[in-house]
Protein backbone atom coordinates (compact mmCIF):
# COMPACT_ATOMS: atom_id res chain seq x y z
CA UNK A 1 0.00 0.00 0.00
CA UNK A 2 1.37 3.39 -1.00
CA UNK A 3 0.93 6.35 1.33
CA UNK A 4 -1.07 9.21 -0.23
CA UNK A 5 -0.40 12.54 1.53
CA UNK A 6 -3.61 14.03 0.11
CA UNK A 7 -5.95 11.24 1.20
CA UNK A 8 -6.74 12.80 4.59
CA UNK A 9 -7.30 16.20 2.98
CA UNK A 10 -9.74 14.68 0.45
CA UNK A 11 -11.68 12.93 3.23
CA UNK A 12 -11.82 16.17 5.23
CA UNK A 13 -13.04 18.06 2.14
CA UNK A 14 -15.80 15.49 1.57
CA UNK A 15 -16.89 15.75 5.22
CA UNK A 16 -16.96 19.55 5.05
CA UNK A 17 -18.97 19.48 1.80
CA UNK A 18 -21.43 17.10 3.41
CA UNK A 19 -21.68 19.27 6.52
CA UNK A 20 -22.42 22.42 4.49
CA UNK A 21 -24.91 20.56 2.30
CA UNK A 22 -26.77 19.41 5.42
CA UNK A 23 -26.67 22.87 6.99
CA UNK A 24 -27.84 24.70 3.88
CA UNK A 25 -30.34 22.11 2.73
CA UNK A 26 -31.38 22.22 -0.90
CA UNK A 27 -30.73 25.93 -1.36
CA UNK A 28 -27.98 27.08 -3.66
CA UNK A 29 -25.40 29.78 -2.92
CA UNK A 30 -27.44 32.29 -4.95
CA UNK A 31 -30.58 31.51 -2.97
CA UNK A 32 -28.90 32.21 0.36
CA UNK A 33 -27.40 35.51 -0.70
CA UNK A 34 -23.90 34.64 -1.90
CA UNK A 35 -23.74 36.25 -5.29
CA UNK A 36 -21.71 38.83 -7.05
CA UNK A 37 -23.02 40.12 -10.34
CA UNK A 38 -20.81 39.94 -13.39
CA UNK A 39 -19.60 43.39 -14.41
CA UNK A 40 -18.17 44.60 -17.72
CA UNK A 41 -16.18 47.83 -17.85
CA UNK A 42 -15.69 49.44 -21.26
CA UNK A 43 -13.41 52.43 -21.73
CA UNK A 44 -14.23 54.58 -24.75
CA UNK A 45 -12.46 57.72 -25.94
CA UNK A 46 -14.69 60.09 -23.95
CA UNK A 47 -16.53 57.87 -21.44
CA UNK A 48 -16.49 54.79 -19.27
CA UNK A 49 -19.40 52.36 -19.48
CA UNK A 50 -20.11 49.86 -16.71
CA UNK A 51 -22.62 47.07 -17.33
CA UNK A 52 -23.79 44.89 -14.43
CA UNK A 53 -26.21 41.98 -14.50
CA UNK A 54 -28.58 42.12 -11.53
CA UNK A 55 -31.42 39.69 -12.34
CA UNK A 56 -34.32 39.47 -9.94
CA UNK A 57 -33.66 42.92 -8.50
CA UNK A 58 -36.05 45.83 -8.87
CA UNK A 59 -34.82 49.21 -10.06
CA UNK A 60 -35.74 50.84 -6.74
CA UNK A 61 -33.61 48.30 -4.85
CA UNK A 62 -30.39 49.29 -6.64
CA UNK A 63 -28.06 51.97 -5.28
CA UNK A 64 -25.18 53.35 -7.37
CA UNK A 65 -22.47 55.69 -6.06
CA UNK A 66 -19.65 57.11 -8.10
CA UNK A 67 -16.49 59.01 -7.25
CA UNK A 68 -13.78 60.28 -9.55
CA UNK A 69 -12.21 56.84 -9.83
CA UNK A 70 -14.54 54.29 -8.20
CA UNK A 71 -18.04 52.93 -8.78
CA UNK A 72 -20.04 51.16 -6.05
CA UNK A 73 -23.17 49.15 -6.84
CA UNK A 74 -25.39 47.82 -4.05
CA UNK A 75 -28.60 45.88 -4.54
CA UNK A 76 -30.85 43.48 -2.76
CA UNK A 77 -33.92 41.35 -3.28
CA UNK A 78 -36.23 39.43 -1.04
CA UNK A 79 -38.21 36.36 -1.97
CA UNK A 80 -40.71 34.19 -0.15
CA UNK A 81 -41.72 30.66 -1.13
CA UNK A 82 -44.48 28.52 0.28
CA UNK A 83 -45.42 24.93 -0.44
CA UNK A 84 -48.40 23.19 1.01
CA UNK A 85 -49.42 19.57 0.77
CA UNK A 86 -51.83 17.42 2.74
CA UNK A 87 -49.92 17.14 6.03
CA UNK A 88 -46.98 19.29 5.15
CA UNK A 89 -46.29 22.99 5.06
CA UNK A 90 -43.06 24.62 4.00
CA UNK A 91 -42.32 28.34 4.12
CA UNK A 92 -39.04 30.01 3.40
CA UNK A 93 -37.79 33.54 2.97
CA UNK A 94 -34.56 34.39 1.29
CA UNK A 95 -32.78 37.67 1.07
CA UNK A 96 -30.02 38.33 -1.39
CA UNK A 97 -27.76 41.34 -1.01
CA UNK A 98 -24.55 42.34 -2.72
CA UNK A 99 -22.15 45.25 -2.82
CA UNK A 100 -19.62 45.58 -5.59
CA UNK A 101 -16.92 48.24 -5.76
CA UNK A 102 -14.78 48.62 -8.88
CA UNK A 103 -11.92 50.89 -9.77
CA UNK A 104 -12.54 52.80 -12.97
CA UNK A 105 -9.88 52.77 -15.69
CA UNK A 106 -9.84 56.59 -15.92
CA UNK A 107 -10.82 59.65 -13.89
CA UNK A 108 -14.46 60.57 -14.52
CA UNK A 109 -16.98 63.33 -13.89
CA UNK A 110 -19.02 61.43 -11.28
CA UNK A 111 -21.67 64.15 -11.08
CA UNK A 112 -22.47 63.59 -14.79
CA UNK A 113 -23.01 59.83 -14.51
CA UNK A 114 -26.15 58.45 -16.15
CA UNK A 115 -27.70 55.02 -15.82
CA UNK A 116 -30.31 52.78 -17.44
CA UNK A 117 -31.95 49.70 -15.97
CA UNK A 118 -33.64 47.23 -18.30
CA UNK A 119 -34.54 43.56 -17.76
CA UNK A 120 -32.07 43.09 -14.92
CA UNK A 121 -29.17 44.82 -16.69
CA UNK A 122 -27.78 48.03 -15.23
CA UNK A 123 -25.76 50.24 -17.57
CA UNK A 124 -23.89 53.25 -16.20
CA UNK A 125 -22.24 55.78 -18.52
CA UNK A 126 -19.77 58.27 -17.04
CA UNK A 127 -17.92 60.97 -19.03
CA UNK A 128 -14.14 60.88 -18.70
CA UNK A 129 -12.06 63.83 -17.59
CA UNK A 130 -9.49 65.15 -20.02
CA UNK A 131 -5.98 63.84 -19.45
CA UNK A 132 -4.68 67.31 -18.62
CA UNK A 133 -7.22 67.55 -15.81
CA UNK A 134 -6.21 64.26 -14.22
CA UNK A 135 -2.50 63.74 -14.80
CA UNK A 136 -0.07 65.13 -12.33
CA UNK A 137 3.33 64.81 -13.92
CA UNK A 138 4.88 65.90 -10.67
CA UNK A 139 7.33 68.65 -9.84
CA UNK A 140 11.02 68.44 -10.50
CA UNK A 141 12.91 68.26 -7.20
CA UNK A 142 16.47 69.52 -7.27
CA UNK A 143 19.07 67.43 -5.48
CA UNK A 144 21.63 69.33 -3.42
Amino acid sequence: MVWDPFEKMERMQKRMNSMFKDALGKRSRAEIGFRTPPIDIVEKKDKVIVIAEVPGVKKEDVDVRCTEDTLVIEAGSEEATEEQEENYQYKERSKSVFKRSVSLPAKVFSEKAESKFNNGVLEITIPKKEREETEDEGVQVDID
